[in-house]
């Protein structure tokens, strides 16, 4: 009998102990608080393309759930800036040339210096 109650004993401290790291390891691993939550930090970077522009939509409608450090403008393979000297330029079966588009031979294949759909988008976003 004292055996048994000896090994209780045993048992309780050792899940008391174990209940006791659990408690301490999920106040200390950084869980979030109501009054302080943690955002994961989030750069975008995306170009003017219909993909890219849906996807910033569809991004900012979640943008409060993350901290947002930038938006980039960028470019893909696709996008070429050309020589600056009208320097016509195709090659076949590049996004410009998919779909029946046939906007080449073209001297640049990038968005108008004054490009803004990033800008267009966020400005909406904070209209709504």
């Amino acid at each position: 009998m004292r055996s048994k109650l000896m090994y209780l004993r045993k048992i309780s401290r050792l899940c008391a102990a174990g209940l006791m790291m659990i408690f301490f390891s999920i106040q200390h691993a950084g869980a979030q608080t109501p009054d302080k939550p943690e955002r994961p930090r989030i750069v975008i970077t995306a170009d003017p393309e219909l993909d890219d522009n849906n996807s910033m939509i569809r991004f900012l409608l979640y943008s409060s759930d993350l901290q947002v450090e930038g938006l980039i403008y960028a470019s893909s393979g696709f996008h070429w800036k050309g020589d600056g000297k009208g320097t016509k330029w195709f090659v076949p079966g590049r996004e410009y040339a998919r779909f029946g588009l046939d906007t080449c031979p073209c001297t640049s294949w990038r968005w108008a210096p004054d490009e803004r759909f990033i800008d267009n988008a966020v400005d909406a976003y904070g209209k709504v």
